[in-house]
């Protein structure tokens, strides 16, 4: 007996190690267990958001043990992209011309650079954010609209310039040159300047800028301080209507064709002589930009419809004008006008009181000007089956577009929309016929917008961002009188989202 109970009671301490060893093995499992789901539950796990015929998108959940950073919570990616900003550093020294990610093209002359009224010396950080694509109108809340006018728009730059961490501007007579891709073209399209406002950008024509600077600006009227060339004039001064006389030659002169690839500017002095009638009888030229100017101006003035001198008299007395000359105008005349318009300067016959003072005569017989360099690299870089560029220049960097009217053939009305909706909703219509984008006002408790085209067919697209949940209602439309609209805006996925403002955008680009 006593073999059997030693036999058995070491059965039963082995059996019990055992016990304790499994016992032990499965804690440690399982403490092990836990530390690894606590150390997946801060990975990414995966959900399918649901598209078009089926397909799916795998993207991570959004977890918030995985965002943590030493800042705090990682900002969210936002729905639609923003613009990216483009930097370029570049001699101010030397003509430079950048070549933008969208393909527009924007060109510096030498020493074009100034802050505090004097020249940059050393290097220049060019900031530039590039508006070709609709969703970069929609994502920064830009239009195409002119003091409530609509426009039809080429592309939008903001440019922004810094030295050494400081903000430097352009210089007169400097401006910036900028080549915008097309892919048809559009008649007349010139330089418009924008002013932020509450409503989002305003944008102002460059040549109302340019006028009210040179009505403003105290130097334009020098040659009009100094003594008149024919002493017997006595002419008072308040006889003559000399902003008139400005106002009409900032609309009317036309730039000589083969000047219109320079860039001519500059004070031209003068003495007009007028007839009994107080009306344009000749010209003498004192200070010249180019002779062909001289011509210009003689044809331009002997088509003023009023009289310069309000008693009606004959008279002589000094005027000057600022001659600025906007490098788009090479290619808004066709070859005929061009003809026609060579065959009448050289009509004409502008006599000088004096021997006349050139100015920028030696640009016009430099061996290739910044205008001639962004041209020659934007032609240069086109292949057979793409169209071309829209070239325009900006006297100030900041927001720049390259725009017309809208011609406005058929009437007009305005288009009332109510959208309902948690979070502030922005509204757009895009024209499908054209580069138009106009944002709707909030005024009287509903979005408008006024003075669109009866019978111009359009996109209307409402959105909104609720924290990530984006909300989008779109629907094609014709513009009929008085319309009124109610918007329900639908919870969307944030790829569907993207998608549908890239479709808009694909035949936006189009245009």
């Amino acid at each position: 007996m006593k073999p059997y109970f030693v036999v058995v009671t070491l059965f039963s301490i082995l059996a019990a190690c055992q016990t304790k060893e499994n016992s032990e093995k499965k804690a440690v499992e399982s403490v092990s267990e836990k530390e690894r789901h606590q150390q997946t539950a801060i990975t990414d796990s995966f959900v399918t958001n649901p598209l078009e015929k089926g397909s799916f998108n795998w993207e991570p959940e959004p977890n918030n043990k995985s965002k943590i950073a030493k800042s705090g919570l990682l900002p969210q990616k936002p729905i639609l992209e923003e613009v990216k900003t483009q930097y370029f550093e570049l001699n101010p020294r030397k003509d430079n011309v950048l070549k933008l990610k969208g393909g527009t093209l924007v060109g510096f002359e030498a020493d074009a650079f100034e802050r505090n009224g004097k020249s940059v010396q050393g290097n220049v950080r060019i900031s530039i954010k590039e508006y070709t694509q609709l969703s970069d109108f929609l994502v920064d809340g830009l239009s195409t609209t002119s003091n409530g006018e609509l426009l039809e728009t080429g592309g939008s730059l903001e440019i922004s310039a810094q030295t050494k961490g400081l903000e430097c501007t352009l210089k007169d007579g400097k401006p910036v040159r900028i080549a915008f891709r097309r892919n048809k073209e559009t008649v007349g399209m010139e330089t418009f300047l924008g002013e932020k406002t509450k409503n989002g950008v305003n944008w102002i024509p460059q040549t109302d800028v340019e006028i009210a600077n040179c009505l403003k600006n105290p130097n334009t009227k020098t040659a009009d301080d100094t003594p008149a060339a024919n002493p017997e004039s006595g002419l008072e001064d308040e006889m003559i209507d000399r902003e008139r006389i400005r106002e009409y030659l900032y609309s009317n002169l036309k730039s000589p064709p083969f000047l219109r690839e320079f860039r001519m500017s500059g004070l031209c002095e003068m003495e007009i002589k007028t007839d009994e009638f107080g009306c344009f009888k000749s010209l003498c030229i004192g200070k010249s930009v180019h002779s062909l100017y001289d011509k210009a101006l003689v044809l331009s003035l002997e088509k003023c419809p009023f009289p310069f001198v309000k008693g009606s008299e004959k008279k002589s007395f000094p005027f000057s004008i600022q001659i600025k000359n906007d490098f788009v105008n090479a290619f808004d005349h066709s070859p005929l006008c061009d003809k026609n318009y060579n065959q009448l300067l050289k009509e004409k016959q502008a006599n000088q009181c004096v021997a006349p003072i050139t100015i920028n005569q030696s640009l016009a017989n430099s061996i290739e000007s910044i205008d001639q360099k962004i041209r020659t690299a934007g032609l240069g870089s086109l292949t057979n089956m793409e169209m071309g560029y829209y070239f325009i220049n900006s006297i100030q960097l900041g927001l720049v577009n390259c725009d017309h009217f809208l011609p406005l053939n058929q009437p007009n009305t305005n288009l009332t929309v109510n959208v309902f909706s948690n979070k502030e909703p922005k509204v757009y219509l895009v024209f499908l016929d054209r580069k138009v984008v106009a944002q709707a006002q909030w005024q009287n408790n509903h979005w408008e917008f006024p003075n669109l085209p009866i019978g111009e067919k359009v996109r209307l697209i409402s959105f909104s961002i609720d924290g990530d949940q984006p909300y989008l209602k779109s629907r094609d439309l014709e513009i009929t009188r008085n319309g009124i609209l109610n918007e329900d805006l639908n919870p969307v996925s944030k790829v569907s989202f993207k998608a549908e403002i890239e479709k808009m955008g694909y035949e936006f680009a189009r245009l």
